[in-house]
């Protein structure tokens, strides 16, 4: 059986992605307006974004898209009050390709989406310490773990993510992009005897969350990236670039 999903009409722009994502999906998935529907996403880009939250109450699963009028405090609200689960499809984070090889003007968002895919590497992000935020850029750094961290966001045409892990014998170097449905992450690791690159898996991470989010409702298997986990990123860009609009 396919679950159907709500789209939201506050976010022309994001929902036709993600119709063009649920798409790729025909066994999983079925877009469907009007109420009941198992699924309801809901974009965290647009204001209102809590009341829409609380209207879905009473389906599957809400799914979170974009992160620039969320709040921590917002999120665990709702996470608390709601009986319906809440998700989110983070930009970068559930690649697959990323996790099996272990924005642009709006700097809190791309903040958000940075502590999303370190998590899996070093942990609770929250005692990284700013070293520079304006309005066009920022810099964290940190030991978490025992590894040093370094995040550093600017303003740019472009919404993707590189990243560098950087080791005593080995350097792993990944490159994500959101603006493409299906580019693949192109993850290299350099050592004494040269690079490797890994196999591309042409699927977004968007892609990757849905079908966490559909394996999570059928078999329960745990979703990677819940509402507690994207309220404690939220809480770093905030202490960091101030509150967002929906503060």
């Amino acid at each position: 059986m396919t679950l159907t999903v709500a789209l939201d009409a506050s976010d022309e722009a994001a929902s036709e992605h993600h119709r063009t994502v649920l798409a790729t999906l025909p066994g999983r998935f079925r877009v469907a307006s009007g109420l009941g529907t198992d699924v309801v996403l809901v974009s965290g880009d647009q204001s209102g974004w809590r009341e829409r939250a609380l209207d879905a109450d009473g389906a599957r699963a809400i799914m979170l898209t974009g992160t620039r009028t969320l709040t921590a405090a917002g999120i665990r609200d709702l996470a608390e009050g709601i009986g319906t689960p809440v998700f989110a499809c983070p930009v970068y984070a559930a690649d697959r390709a990323w996790s099996a090889a272990l924005s642009a003007p709006w700097l809190r968002a791309a903040l958000v989406d940075q502590l999303a895919v370190i998590r899996p590497l070093v942990g609770d992000p929250q005692d990284l310490k700013t070293v520079h935020a304006s309005g066009d850029c920022y810099v964290l750094a940190g030991v978490l773990r025992g590894v040093t961290v370094t995040l550093a966001g600017a303003v740019s045409s472009a919404q993707r993510l590189d990243l560098d892990l950087v080791g005593t014998v080995r350097h792993w170097h990944a490159w994500l992009d959101a603006d493409a449905l299906a580019s693949p992450a192109r993850i290299s690791v350099s050592d004494v005897d040269g690079e490797r690159v890994l196999p591309p898996l042409y699927e977004s991470s968007r892609r990757a969350a849905w079908t966490a989010l559909d394996d999570a409702l059928r078999g329960g298997s745990p979703f990677p990236y819940a509402a507690d986990r994207l309220a404690d990123d939220l809480a770093v860009a905030e202490a960091t670039l101030g509150p967002g609009p929906g503060s």
